[in-house]
């Protein structure tokens, strides 16, 4: 039987990344079904909605999309699109999950880099198994708290991540040296690592480093440092009550103010402001 549901639970004591929204199964019917994207407030989400039967449309823009069976849109909101039941079609019915919270924003854009606004699962895939049991967990009000709420927001978005991991896509690996130069970034996080080290542990010039690098990347080494020790700063902000200055120097950071500018520019709110989210 076709339901929608929005969980709602108290303002968080802590925060939390990553917190479920809504999920329903639905059978849509009506032609007056609409969706706007710029017209659902001003707060940031994202949702996974997936097509089980029928079909509906999304309009990106100038751009028209039919999202068929198998297929499922990944949207943002606020976001310039529109999704309604496509005019060919009797009936709409699909599975969603909605949640919110930086981290998971973060990472639902990076997932839908590579898929665009619609991907294809097959049916059996662990995403929608994933859907289908967070929907039942909240049918029977078996969920809980916002606790479990928030790990099975992040599970099923890890769920996402590896179903479109670009190696299972079918993607060439990248070359052994990532994953070497990866790895001595993690080890040395606490350190001022600079491209010239990753350069030295990859066995290349710095300019060779640098230019197979962001071919294989998609970005520069420095801005691939600054990711991983901004991570690193925002767990710590989540889970260590540590000044801002020692948070800088786990990260990495000599300097606190390059700190809270770099923070500042992935995250968009201050180190103090994150942790008062």
């Amino acid at each position: 039987m076709a339901f929608k549901s929005n969980i709602f639970f108290p303002d968080r004591i802590v925060h939390l990344s990553a917190m479920l929204l809504a999920c329903g199964h639905e059978l849509i019917t009506s032609s007056d079904y609409r969706w706007d994207g710029l017209k659902r407030g001003d707060k940031e989400f994202c949702f996974w909605q997936y097509t089980l039967s029928g079909r509906g449309e999304l309009r990106i823009k100038d751009k028209v999309y039919s999202v068929n069976p198998g297929e499922a849109m990944l949207l943002t909101v606020p976001e310039n699109h529109c999704y309604y039941l496509s005019g060919d079609s009797d009936s709409w019915e699909f599975i969603f999950i909605t949640v919110y919270g930086r981290e998971v924003m973060r990472l639902f854009r990076d997932l839908r880099r590579h898929t665009g606004v619609t991907a294809k699962f097959d049916k059996d895939s662990l995403p929608v198994r994933k859907a289908f049991s967070i929907c039942q967990k909240n049918k029977k009000n078996e969920i809980g708290n916002q606790y479990n709420a928030s790990a099975l927001a992040y599970d099923f978005l890890m769920s996402l991540l590896d179903y479109i991991n670009p190696v299972r896509q079918g993607e060439s690996r990248p070359p052994e040296f990532i994953s070497r130069v990866y790895n001595y970034c993690l080890k040395h996080i606490d350190q001022a690592v600079s491209v010239n080290d990753m350069a030295k542990c990859a066995g290349y010039s710095r300019y060779h480093f640098t230019r197979l690098f962001k071919e294989h990347m998609g970005s520069s080494p420095q801005y691939f440092m600054n990711e991983l020790r901004i991570r690193m700063a925002v767990r710590l902000l989540q889970t260590e009550q540590l000044r801002i200055k020692e948070i800088a120097g786990r990260c990495g950071f000599e300097d606190v103010s390059y700190f809270c500018k770099i923070f500042r520019k992935f995250q968009k709110v201050s180190p103090n402001e994150f942790r008062g989210m």
